[in-house]
């Protein structure tokens, strides 16, 4: 795949402690933070610029996003340390740019035990083509795909999308809240879609920026 990271070997252990985590591990979750944690951050930075990196102390940010992305977000499992780091990276750094805590919505809705019954999303194997079977497996892992996709979204578009889709408010409320008449939140929430299907397509097709190392 184009998102595989060359300098990972074999012995990469992120898809094992993912898998771990998603069963219950708690110290896959530590073990995960601590191998990749300073490596996103990094990215972030350099990745933000000087003038972004004076409003918001993007360490301590990225770090609690990390944590509540895999706390909180869709699950998902990956084909190694490249494919993590690429995904894990835009999210974070998407968080950092609208400083939202965007999973706010998911830690109040959802308990360990309802996260641990749901469907993992496999990205190493999207752009395959495989399927599954089971009916009820296929719908919660394309809900998960939902899921993840819309963490990829700028803050506009996914704020819109939470808030219309997740939360089913109706466009007056929606506006409301967003600061714009039912109209506009209309039009807003539907040029946020074709956007929102694009990211779709592009995890199916496993295509997630290859990061470069940082030093």
């Amino acid at each position: 795949m184009s998102d595989a990271d060359p300098s990972q070997d074999e012995h990469d252990p992120t898809r094992e402690l993912l898998d771990r985590w998603h069963a219950g591990d708690e110290t896959a979750l530590e073990e995960l933070i601590e191998r990749h944690g300073n490596w996103i951050r990094q990215r972030v930075r350099r990745r933000l610029g000087a003038a972004l990196r004076t409003k918001v102390e993007s360490v301590d940010i990225a770090q609690d996003a990390l944590v509540e992305l895999l706390r909180y977000g869709p699950r998902f499992t990956v084909e190694g340390q490249g494919q993590f780091r690429a995904l894990m990276g835009q999210i974070v750094e998407n968080r950092i740019r609208d400083a939202r805590d965007w999973f706010s919505a998911q830690r109040r809705s959802m308990s360990r035990e309802q996260r641990l019954s749901e469907s993992i999303l496999d990205l190493s194997r999207l752009n395959a083509g495989m399927t599954r079977p089971d009916k009820k497996a296929e719908k919660l892992e394309w809900e998960q795909l939902v899921k993840l996709a819309v963490t990829l979204l700028d803050a506009e578009d996914r704020e819109v999308i939470m808030k219309r889709q997740w939360e089913e408010l109706p466009f007056d409320e929606v506006g409301e809240q967003l600061g714009l008449s039912p109209d506009a939140a209309r039009m807003r929430f539907n040029r946020a879609l074709p956007k929102l299907a694009s990211k779709i397509e592009a995890l199916q097709a496993g295509r997630i920026e290859a990061p470069s190392e940082v030093e």
